[in-house]
């Protein structure tokens, strides 16, 4: 294969066995050198840990008594759920960017995240009838987000 050949399979995306680019192109330093799909992933990492900060630092704020009453603890407490639809948003356009593997992986995992909740829900929900530990339907909920990534781990694994 002549050098032409080599730099334009690379341009196309075509990589030799055994070589793994992580970060789309090598165009350059930062976030434009990145693949439209991998700055999507990263924008949807990004909303995801500001949605997680939100709601644990909101929950922390209002169980700790911090916050006077009135506007602003409706504000902190509606905040997680402004910032969900921004998530789902992402998300969207996350899929929208995917290819057709990175789409199977992800609706592999979101019905292994949303099955598999569903079942624990129910199942643990039956156990409280029993005397279990009464534990709260949004901890029980963090089962399905849990299950989600476990669920993208497998198929990262299965597919690679």
């Amino acid at each position: 294969m002549t050098e032409n050949d080599r730099v334009m399979r690379e341009v196309a995306g075509d990589r030799p066995a055994g070589r793994r680019r992580f970060f789309g192109t090598h165009a350059g330093p930062g976030l434009r050198s990145l693949s439209r799909f991998r700055r999507a992933e990263l924008r949807l990492a990004g909303m995801c840990l500001v949605w997680a900060l939100s709601l644990t630092g909101g929950s922390y704020l209002i169980k700790g008594d911090l916050l006077p009453a009135g506007p602003i603890s409706w504000a902190v407490a509606a905040l997680p759920s402004v910032v969900a639809v921004f998530v789902l948003v992402e998300y969207t356009r996350f899929l929208r960017e995917a290819d057709e593997l990175h789409r199977l992986i992800q609706l592999d995992a979101l019905a292994f995240g949303f099955g598999g909740g569903f079942f624990v829900i129910v199942g643990y929900l039956q156990f409280e009838k029993f005397s279990a530990p009464t534990v709260s339907c949004t901890d029980l909920l963090a089962v399905m987000p849990l299950l989600y990534v476990v669920g993208t781990l497998m198929g990262w694994r299965r597919y690679r």
